[in-house]
């Protein structure tokens, strides 16, 4: 049976894992809060980790069994079962091919794989001759996949291809009109990037710039019917329809590279902003033909829907942070209780009301509540800025605007404050509720 980090990600067990893990400490700090509230025997603690503890394992097991399905708890398919007509090569005999030159230093020589590299370098071959095709590099964890696809690319690169390490970059050709001009955020480019682009540059998408380290002035071959073409990058611009690339033409130059392509999509703009005139007459034009009409704020419409059902688990997740904060908070101020009652006792013997002594506990938790405001909003602001220009960089290409908003920095203090607040309630009235004659004598 394979127990390999693969095969136990496919079967969804390490996701399971760590949400059990997590689910099972937030378990455990409601149940250790509880059981303090509740004044509860102790050996339902036990009970509790004792039976966390059992279930773990139990858990990992149908994990690795079952699935959920939109269908009900299916019985998992082996790695087999899941993909039975894939092709995986063994073994492959060497074929006879011309030397490889990798045209790159190597700091360690890549021995072993000799007869892997001939096949790659004939399917090479057969690519440049036109015959497209499929190579799957399968193997074990450590077998050098990936050494191997970095000499693939190698390879094509010194054939003057252009390799994309897997991404699916889009060409568009396209006449942009002054309104369409004006929604290209362009980041990098020289003030004559559009009359560059109407001789014959292309614009360029920051993942693709990203990935292939091209800027303004680069040059970058497009395998063309008539054979690669160099071109000649005008400027980079700000994308987020694809994380691996888009390439924009001149529509005119795109003819003359492939003469036979036909018109996919047109951009309609209102003249004097009359965009109901416009609506009824391409309407009635639609009604006639094969024509699909997409109002603008349709797409609007859709894609943020699409971005609210993508940073939907980002709300989940606040609201968790929320729930533990507010766990926190009132774990703290019930240990604190314990630990000074004798000083609240001292203080209420002292002329300090029950109410007093309520607003000084509510006083402490909003202090911690600031406290923590005031340290956690630079911190978020920093991991921010780390997430934008490093890590969503590396992952998908891309960057955003980093911008401050100020409301929502003080909704997020107010909302701290709050669970702060919420959090000192059962905790002040307790402690206003005791008598300090008790305490008093117990010391």
């Amino acid at each position: 049976m394979d127990f390999s980090w693969t095969e136990l990600r496919r079967r969804k067990v390490v996701r399971v894992a760590v949400a059990y893990v997590i689910g099972a400490w937030l378990l455990m700090q409601v149940g250790d809060t509880l059981l303090g509230l509740l004044e509860l025997p102790g050996w339902i603690g036990k009970v509790l980790v004792v039976a966390l503890a059992v279930g773990f394992p139990v858990v990992l097991v149908l994990s690795w069994m079952f699935d959920i399905t939109p269908r009900g708890l299916e019985k998992t398919a082996s790695a087999d079962e899941a993909a039975p007509g894939t092709f995986r090569y063994s073994n492959p005999a060497p074929i006879d091919a011309v030397e490889l030159d990798l045209l790159r230093p190597q700091a360690t020589p890549l021995i072993g794989r000799t007869a892997e590299m001939a096949l790659l370098n004939g399917r090479l071959e057969e690519a440049a001759a036109g015959h497209g095709g499929l190579v799957l590099i399968g193997g074990e964890p450590g077998a050098g996949k990936t050494r191997l696809g970095e000499e693939a690319l190698a390879l094509g690169h010194a054939r003057g291809m252009l390799p994309l390490a897997g991404r699916r970059v889009e060409l568009i050709g396209a006449h942009l009109s002054a309104p369409s001009r004006r929604g290209f955020a362009l980041l990098s480019g020289t003030a004559s990037a559009w009359k560059d682009f109407a001789a014959g540059a292309v614009l360029v998408s920051e993942p693709l710039a990203y990935h292939l380290g091209l800027a303004p002035g680069s040059t970058l071959m497009l395998p063309t019917p008539a054979g690669p073409q160099a071109v000649q990058v005008a400027a980079v611009f700000r994308d987020y329809a694809s994380e691996h690339g888009r390439l924009f033409m001149d529509e005119a130059v795109y003819r003359n590279y492939w003469p036979d392509q036909q018109v996919d999509s047109l951009a309609l703009f209102a003249r004097n902003g009359d965009v109901e005139s416009m609506r009824r007459e391409v309407s009635e034009l639609a009604a006639r033909t094969a024509i699909v009409l997409t109002p603008a704020a349709a797409i609007l419409e859709e894609s943020m829907a699409v971005f609210d059902r993508t940073f939907r688990v980002t709300e989940v997740l606040r609201a968790v942070l929320l729930l533990v904060a507010f766990i926190g908070v009132l774990s703290a101020l019930m240990a604190l209780q314990l630990e000074r009652a004798r000083e609240y006792a001292v203080l209420r013997a002292l002329g300090l009301t029950r109410g007093q002594i309520a607003g000084l506990i509510s006083g402490e938790s909003l202090l911690m509540g600031l406290l923590a405001g005031c340290v956690a909003i630079p911190t978020g602001m920093l991991m921010a800025w780390v997430l934008i220009q490093s890590v969503q960089r590396r992952a998908f290409g891309w960057t955003m605007p980093f911008s401050v908003d100020g409301p929502l920095l003080l909704q997020t203090l107010l909302v701290g404050l709050l669970a702060a607040g919420l959090a000192a309630v059962y905790p002040a009235w307790r402690s206003a509720q005791r008598h300090p004659a008790p305490q008093l004598r117990e010391d």
